[in-house]
């Protein structure tokens, strides 16, 4: 029976940072695009193009950062691999490393009782990255499709 609760403590303790793991990168993509379209707003109204600024400035950035993203993302070469080249991670969702300055900011404004994940538990922040460029280019979708901005 003991077996047994260790084992549930253990899945319990997976699921949370699972979890907390979701919940951080929600966070960083939601504040990546915020900013970003903070200032695509000030841009696109300054520039004098208005709401169909704001959104092809999201479009831009967002197709940019999808394409940055996916660069990233890429394995590895095989030769780099064989030759038993250290792996700083790129194939796996987590790894060894130090928080980004971005990551520490969004930290600054975590809701209250959420603490900060340990560098070596979040998410790359590729994958980070990969989301927030996903939620732009929705952003920059709904402001086309649901409300009508521009050409």
């Amino acid at each position: 029976m003991g077996r047994r609760q260790m084992s549930g403590g253990r899945e319990e303790r997976r699921r949370s940072l699972r979890a907390r793991r979701a919940l951080d990168l929600c966070l960083y993509a939601g504040s990546a695009t915020g900013v970003l379209s903070m200032v695509f707003v000030v841009v696109g109204f300054a520039a004098g193009g208005g709401w169909v600024a704001v959104k092809r400035l999201l479009f831009l950035a967002g197709f940019g950062l999808f394409g940055i993203a996916a660069f990233q993302l890429r394995p590895p070469p095989a030769h780099k691999r064989d030759r038993g080249a250290a792996d700083d991670g790129a194939a796996g969702a987590v790894g060894r490393r130090e928080a980004t300055p971005f990551e520490r900011a969004v930290d600054r404004f975590r809701p209250h009782g959420g603490d900060a994940l340990a560098p070596e538990d979040r998410v790359r922040p590729t994958l980070k990255l990969l989301a927030a460029s996903l939620l732009t280019l929705g952003i920059s979708f709904v402001m086309e499709v649901g409300f009508g901005v521009g050409p």
